[in-house]
């Protein structure tokens, strides 16, 4: 497990580096996000990066936990809170989080491993353990009338009654 040290310092210093902007998954062309969830007990905001899948308008975010046999703490965190915030890139925003059980989970998981089949692997050195995964839903959907106000921004010459 020394190289889930080496990525979890790596992964900070990165970060720290680049104000935010860059972490090691960004560098190899994964689809990262940073979740930012209170702890159970502290309640002293935690933070850690993970890699995402698309969920159509949500993400979906493993607790593979490096394919040890307990669940990541974040995991355990998220499903306490039920929301946390979410960094993509320099976009911050909160999001809703569910945790994905019987045909939901399956669907996902599927669809997870066509795109990272790793994670058979780590599910295997994980032993009985069945990886959360979870559904994160951005609480601002973008709306329309949000569409509209970014439009109006970038198109101040348009009215508001203009809209189509």
């Amino acid at each position: 497990m020394q190289s889930y040290r080496l990525a979890s310092l790596s992964e900070r210093l990165l970060h720290a580096l680049t104000r935010g902007r860059y972490g090691i998954m960004d560098l190899v062309g994964l689809p990262s996000l940073r979740l930012t969830v209170p702890g159970v007990r502290s309640n002293k905001l935690r933070t850690t990066t993970l890699l995402y899948f698309n969920g159509g308008n949500s993400y979906l975010v493993v607790g593979s936990n490096w394919g040890r046999a307990a669940h990541p703490a974040w995991t355990t965190n998220l499903r306490h809170a039920g929301h946390a915030t979410l960094q993509l890139g320099q976009e911050s925003f909160r999001a809703r989080a569910r945790l994905l059980t019987g045909r939901d989970r399956d669907q996902a998981w599927t669809a997870i491993l066509q795109t990272w089949p790793n994670y058979a692997i780590a599910q295997q050195m994980a032993g009985r353990r069945e990886f959360r995964i979870f559904e994160l839903t951005p609480e601002d959907q973008r709306t329309e009338s949000a569409r509209n106000v970014t439009t109006r921004r970038q198109h101040p010459h348009r009215s508001a009654d203009s809209e189509s």
